[in-house]
């Protein structure tokens, strides 16, 4: 399956990308993050996670789909 990943604000920097796509087995998002931030030292930025533009709960155990998009959002700045 082929998921889609979008990064906000410090994460993109982190990543040096905005969006990216991965092509995955079967996977829940908890496994998800667990793979992608490997290797990243993220605990001085604090975000959220979305699937399909929808505010999940860190340590809920949804299982990804097939075209599934997963948003890493960290606190958004007003101007």
């Amino acid at each position: 399956m082929t998921i889609t990943l979008k990064y906000f604000g410090q994460l993109a920097e982190v990543f040096e990308t905005s969006e990216e796509t991965r092509d995955l087995e079967n996977i829940n998002v908890t496994d998800l993050i667990k793979e992608i931030t490997s290797g990243y030292d993220l605990d001085h930025i604090p975000y959220q996670i979305a699937i399909n533009q929808k505010i999940i709960d860190r340590n809920e155990q949804v299982n990804l789909n097939d075209g599934d998009t997963v948003a890493l959002l960290p606190p958004f700045a007003g101007g």
